[in-house]
């Protein structure tokens, strides 16, 4: 999920649904795939988000 050959997409997905956790963790739908993102470890999640934030501004840079 993290490092330089990770594909993007992966963090992209957790990032954007970490961002908006208040409203998508209401749905009916969600709860299998929060319970997933509780039992990673908090530097996981720290790890997951910074690879997201590094292939924000990649884009952002037109480099992805």
């Amino acid at each position: 999920m993290t490092g330089e050959t990770a594909c993007p997409f992966n963090a992209l997905y957790w990032d954007f649904l970490v961002r908006h956790e208040e409203k998508f963790r209401r749905n009916q739908r969600m709860p299998y795939v929060f319970s997933t993102w509780d039992t990673f470890t908090p530097e996981k999640q720290q790890g997951i988000r910074a690879q997201a934030a590094l292939s924000l501004q990649k884009m952002a840079q037109g480099i992805l």
